[in-house]
């Protein structure tokens, strides 16, 4: 199997709470601040 992108995640939990961290693997996001950045993400 071949893949054109692979994205790195680390996986965690804070206060029982599941999460996942985007470490590499993603172009540069759009936005000027933060929320805008959150925002083109979701």
């Amino acid at each position: 199997m071949r893949f054109d992108r692979v994205i790195s995640t680390i996986d965690a939990h804070a206060a029982g709470e599941p999460l996942r961290i985007i470490t590499a693997g993603l172009p540069p996001l759009a936005g000027a601040t933060v929320l805008d950045r959150r925002r083109f993400m979701a």
